[in-house]
């Protein structure tokens, strides 16, 4: 990928790969053939893909499932620690980078030839440094918090892969969150969560425990079709040397022009007050602040029902912390309100203790397993069925119903 030639960038496919989380492969790959990428493949919590300008620029603002969109320069093999330096030097960092071009290296260390990523993050930086030492005549600075060009460094035991990292930040990091309020969930799990569940806003959605609302934040994002980063349309690829501002105005544009403007019904409640008014703030200067509605509301009281049928997607409370005992009589609960509350919708549950999801006492038919932080989860649909079976209520059927164990998934 040749950054210093301007007059072929519109036309020069490279590869790209993106990460993403844990069972949201499928849904990324979707997103970005319908983006433009071509030659998709799926890996363990990544897509690969062949992409031009435009398409890069067109993942990095609108993907909702993508973390990271990272351009391979140059892959390698090292035998000793003394061949990182040699080989990253090599490389023509001239076409990437200025003399006054700041720069920062990302490490993902997985070799015993490393006890600590530190040392080879320092080798390829003076590797940069030198290089550029020798064409220019000055070292360029490292700027570990805002670089120009943000340098991702992959060592898997003696396989090398040099990437830019066209993101430079997180892409979970919408630029909404204004407080993130008690253990706030990763944007783009919950964007995961409602691709999953297939909802487009053609019947209310209910979010009981909302916390600080990004599950009901995501919802609105994806059912009125607004670009993942609108609120934080800030890339390290505008700092590249074959930046095309032009082209980037366009896709700008023209995905503004497609985000919808009809109505939606998305409640999402929580009892703790505090955690409201996180949300409410959160949501205050978006686009579709009157598509939510935040209510302090009891999942558990008889007040608490729904107007009529929907999807409820609920992250209740699990961890560690929390006694075995004390979750399986609150999933029961849960499993409860379903039952005589909510009728005729299809619920999505996501939560690290398998134990108290049974607790639940209903049908789990579908299963996903997801992330959420550092706790393994599950994504489980019930369908919660009104009168007689053949009169239940049901989201639509998606591929994303594909994802689930029972239809045989895998993980990579």
């Amino acid at each position: 990928m040749q950054l210093k030639k301007q007059e072929d960038k519109m036309e020069k496919i490279f590869p790209i790969v993106v990460k993403t989380m844990q069972s949201l492969e499928p849904l990324l790959a979707k997103e970005m053939i319908d983006l433009g990428a071509t030659e998709v493949e799926e890996g363990r919590r990544v897509v690969r893909a062949n992409c031009d300008l435009e398409t890069l620029y067109k993942i990095n603002y609108r993907a909702r499932l993508a973390l990271r969109v990272l351009c391979p320069l140059h892959s390698f093999q090292i035998r000793k620690a003394d061949d990182l330096y040699n080989k990253a030097y090599e490389m023509p960092w001239e076409e990437y980078l200025h003399a006054d071009t700041t720069f920062a290296i990302d490490p993902q260390i997985s070799s015993s030839m490393f006890t600590h990523s530190h040392f080879p993050s320092l080798r390829v930086k003076d590797a940069i440094a030198d290089r550029l030492k020798k064409v220019y005549g000055s070292r360029p600075d490292v700027n570990p918090e805002s670089p120009d060009v943000q340098i991702h460094l992959l060592i898997d035991q003696e396989k090398v892969q040099i990437s830019l990292d066209s993101s430079g930040r997180s892409l979970n990091q919408r630029g909404y969150r204004v407080n993130g309020g008690e253990a706030p969930m990763n944007e783009v799990l919950a964007a995961g969560i409602i691709a999953i569940t297939g909802w487009k806003g053609e019947t209310p959605l209910y979010n009981p425990f909302c916390g600080s609302g990004t599950i009901a934040f995501e919802a609105a994002y994806a059912a009125l079709n607004i670009p993942a980063q609108k609120a934080y349309p800030k890339f390290n690829f505008q700092t590249w040397l074959n930046f095309d501002d032009a082209l980037w105005m366009t896709v700008h544009g023209d995905a503004n022009a497609l985000i919808e403007n009809k109505e939606l019904t998305i409640v999402a409640s929580d009892i703790d007050y505090d955690q409201l008014n996180v949300a409410r703030k959160n949501g205050k200067n978006l686009p579709f602040n009157d598509a939510i509605r935040f209510e302090k509301s009891d999942f558990f009281s008889e007040d608490s029902v729904p107007e009529v049928p929907g999807l409820v997607v609920l992250n209740p409370p699990y961890g560690e912390r929390m006694e075995i005992e004390e979750l399986e009589k609150i999933y029961s609960e849960i499993g409860s309100v379903f039952k005589h509350r909510y009728s005729g919708s299809t619920a999505w549950i996501i939560s690290s203790d398998l134990q108290a999801l049974h607790a639940i006492g209903l049908r789990q038919k579908r299963k996903v397993k997801l992330m959420n932080g550092k706790l393994e989860c599950e994504l489980r649909g019930i369908d919660l069925f009104r009168g007689k079976r053949n009169e239940r209520f049901e989201v639509k059927p998606t591929d994303s119903e594909n994802l689930s164990p029972d239809s045989h998934t895998s993980e990579a």
